[in-house]
């Protein structure tokens, strides 16, 4: 499976930690997923991804000639995405790409003779190591926002490399680096109008990489209503690049399939919509395909991203999309533009709060924003708890109080490092699941740059990203509304309004709480709710945040963990594991 442009990283090399272990190293890597093994003599090489120029054959000229120190010093300059495995000369060099977009797990197997063993499949290496022990931290992380934190997983001895991580078993040990950490704190100030030329010339530089990566296959588009996807789409119009398919999906009517449409037609491509009911999401979320889906794409480390698995399967079986097509959707611009920082963090603390209060305004926004999918669990041990981990966090790769006006980058590390690499980039899983290649233009390791380096003030809603848009207005789209919102189903609309105006004066926080409980089920343009019956959601008084919520409910059940018992227990003793 192919993949999109990566980031061009530091040359200084971070050390995460080291493992004093034996020199025996498992490989239990198989050619499935995008994974493929290439060899030369006593030199394996495992490989998966897209890197772009002559960036495979450089990694295979230094494989070849068993040189791990000479990789070690290629990963920063590789451009794509990609993870590999390679054995020589006795020692075992694993890495992964700045975003971590194809994972790998590590193990400890054996106790007599301990070693090492390697997967990119993590529920397969917990059962073949025998690990079951389950990671406090982990478990509540996962209860209480999706995703685990840092390299750890649910069970203790299994963890996952980290986005730009690499470890080399050699001599009996394991050196585990970070040739890449995302630190958004390295703000180079210029005035708005250079940064959008930057940007401007920047993004017309990638769809053309792009474009001239795809060499006449079929891009299809997963198209909705908001910036994102538009960019992906009018970029590859602009740069003259016609072999594109555009789909949506959703219920019936949804405004992010109508916006898709518009946007599609008014690019002259080809567009489809995938009908999505509660009915039919129902028997998805029951049936074989996310079952078997589930086996090989849980990383332990985040609950499955089901979004345009069971789609994609009908477009294929439908015929509208080519076997070889590659897959390109949006993710993540809008984290990296700026759109995830929150309000909390725009304004400057200003000289009367100390460094103390300033770290508590990070993480109250982190936990505000992330941590907060059962109110149930916001209890104050559970949420300092997890206040500390990602404090320590930030600052192990280098995150610090600083000027005031830097305290947004520090949430942004921890974003990117967590929710969107354990997470949102796992979302490729399902097109390499359904054997097709993909790309992910707006990770490119330009881009990621760029916007590594653009100040609060450009980022603040979306500011610099929106008007450089605008001012291209790339195929004439961007006049055209962006996330305009209504209610779906129709005949939900009026019995929604009825019952607004009837509860008006008890205030906004019990309509909420209502609209959540009796109509948000229904309402969903792409059904996620399904994964429960609307009578357990209108039941609920634990306070439950969205769809997301009831999906991390469902992952730990089927792990043996249940909610309620991570009410008290968690704030009362410290995680068993090291």
């Amino acid at each position: 499976m192919n993949t999109p442009s990566v980031q061009t990283v530091p040359n200084t090399t971070i050390t995460q930690k080291t493992i004093r272990i034996a020199p025996l190293v498992r490989i239990d890597i198989t050619e499935e997923f995008g994974w493929r093994r290439m060899a030369s003599g006593p030199v394996n090489v495992w490989f998966a991804g897209r890197l772009y120029g002559d960036g495979l054959a450089r990694v295979q000229r230094a494989a070849w000639g068993s040189d791990l120190k000479a990789l070690e010093r290629l990963l920063p300059d590789l451009d794509g995405h990609f993870a590999l495995v390679v054995e020589a000369d006795g020692a075992v060099l694993a890495a992964v790409d700045p975003i971590a977009s194809f994972p790998l797990f590590v193990a400890q197997t054996g106790e007599a003779v301990p070693c090492y063993a390697i997967d990119t499949r993590a529920r397969r290496l917990a059962h073949r190591c025998g690990l079951s022990k389950l990671n406090d931290d982990a478990v509540l992380a996962l209860a209480m926002a999706g995703f685990t934190l840092g390299d750890s997983t649910l069970y203790c001895g299994l963890v996952n490399l980290r986005p730009g991580e690499y470890a080399l078993f050699r001599d009996g040990r394991c050196e585990r680096s970070r040739y890449f950490v995302y630190r958004p704190w390295q703000v180079h100030v210029r005035p708005l109008d250079k940064l959008q030329y930057e940007l401007a010339d920047l993004l017309r530089a990638l769809f053309e990489k792009l474009a001239n990566d795809l060499g006449g296959r079929t891009a299809l588009i997963p198209i909705s209503a908001g910036i994102d996807s538009r960019l992906v789409a009018s970029g590859l119009w602009a740069v003259g690049y016609r072999h594109v398919r555009c789909f949506s999906y959703g219920q019936r009517g949804n405004h992010e399939a109508e916006m898709g449409r518009r946007v599609a037609e008014h690019l002259g491509f080809p567009w489809k919509f995938i009908e999505t009911t509660q009915k039919g999401k129902v028997a998805f979320f029951n049936g074989p395909l996310r079952r078997e889906f589930d086996a090989v794409a849980d990383t332990l480390a985040a609950i499955p991203f089901y979004q345009d698995l069971d789609e994609l399967r009908r477009l294929y079986e439908c015929g509208y999309l080519p076997h070889d097509a590659v897959i390109i959707n949006g993710q993540s611009g809008d984290y990296l533009t700026g759109n995830h920082v929150p309000a909390a963090l725009w304004s400057d603390p200003g000289p009367a709060m100390d460094k103390s209060a300033r770290w508590n305004r990070i993480l109250d926004a982190s936990v505000a924003k992330h941590f907060s999918l059962w109110r149930h669990l916001l209890t104050g041990g559970h949420v300092e708890r997890i206040k500390r981990l990602l404090r320590a966090e930030i600052e192990a790769w280098g995150g610090a109080i600083s000027e005031a006006n830097l305290d947004f980058a520090l949430y942004e590390q921890s974003e990117y490092d967590n929710r969107q690499t354990h997470y949102v980039v796992q979302g490729q899983r399902a097109y390499d699941y359904l054997g097709f290649d993909w790309r992910l233009p707006l990770w490119d390791s330009a881009l990621v740059k760029f916007f590594e380096s653009v100040p609060l003030a450009a980022k603040r809603q979306q500011r610099l990203y929106r008007n450089t848009l605008q001012r291209l207005n790339w195929g004439g789209v961007w006049r055209l509304p962006v996330n305009r919102t209504w209610v779906t189903p129709a005949w939900l609309r009026p019995v929604r309004l009825a019952v607004k105006f009837a509860v008006a004066p008890l205030g906004r926080e019990i309509w909420h709480d209502l609209e959540r409980r009796w109509f948000a089920w229904h309402m969903n343009t792409t059904c996620s709710y399904a994964i429960v019956p609307a009578g357990t959601v209108r039941r609920d008084r634990r306070g439950f945040r969205n769809a997301f919520s009831w999906h991390v409910e469902d992952y730990l059940v089927k792990k043996g963990i249940l909610l309620d018992d991570l009410v008290e227990p968690f704030d009362k003793h410290e995680s068993a594991c090291c």
